[in-house]
C-alpha cells in the first residue's frame, strides 16, 4: 500500500471535474512528475482508472497527479478497506501495462 500511496503523491483540486485527463497529464508532464511515462500513456492510464476505480478513489488519484501533493489522509477517510483500494489500483495498473504500453508507472 505504501508504493500505491506514493503514486497518489505524484498524482485534483476543487475544479478538477472540469479538467480532462489530457490536461492533468500535460500539467504533470510539464512539472516532470510522470516518471518514465509519456503523456499519452498517462492519459490512457487515467482513462483505465475511470473505468476500474471507485469514483472517490479515482478523484483523489487524479488530484494527487494534478497537484503533486499527497492525498493519503483523504484516502484513509474514504471508509474503503485498504485491500479494496489496493486491488482497484493494481488492476488499473495491470490494464495500463497491457493496453497503454506503460511499463513501470511512477517508478514502480
Amino acid at each position: 500500500m505504501i508504493r500505491l500511496a506514493a503514486a497518489l503523491t505524484l498524482c485534483a483540486g476543487p475544479a478538477l471535474a472540469a479538467i480532462g485527463n489530457a490536461d492533468i497529464c500535460a500539467k504533470a508532464d510539464r512539472e516532470k512528475r510522470l516518471g518514465n511515462m509519456t503523456q499519452s500513456q498517462c492519459t490512457c492510464l487515467l482513462s483505465k482508472g475511470d473505468k476500474r476505480m471507485d469514483p472517490a478513489l479515482g478523484k483523489l488519484w487524479k488530484e494527487a497527479l494534478y497537484t503533486g501533493k499527497s492525498r493519503v489522509n483523504e484516502l484513509r477517510s474514504l471508509g474503503m478497506s485498504e485491500a479494496k483500494m489496493e486491488r482497484q489500483m493494481r488492476r488499473t495498473l495491470r490494464d495500463a501495462r497491457r493496453d497503454c504500453g506503460v511499463k513501470n508507472p511512477f517508478g514502480f
